[in-house]
């Protein structure tokens, strides 16, 4: 995952649920340059391969909690 350095992209609460999630801490901030579409699509499956297997597990486990309240909400605001 990447941020921009936005005043809530390093808040502490974030840094936190970041650690909380199992994610690493970012320390380059600068993507690397890619030259043509294979190597974006290369890129794209190690980001996908360093997702921590639980943070998708619990993902899959609250999606129907996340749609009900999403419906609820009328696809407004919910605490997801």
């Amino acid at each position: 995952m990447q941020h921009d350095r936005a005043r809530s992209h390093t808040a502490n609460v974030t840094s936190s649920h970041r650690t909380h999630l199992g994610y690493a801490p970012i320390h380059v901030l600068t993507p690397p340059r890619l030259e043509n579409l294979a190597q974006l699509r290369q890129a794209f499956i190690a980001e996908w391969d360093d997702i921590p297997h639980r943070c998708i597990a619990e993902k899959n486990l609250s999606m129907r909690q996340r749609c009900q309240s999403l419906i609820y909400v009328h696809g407004g605001y919910t605490r997801y």
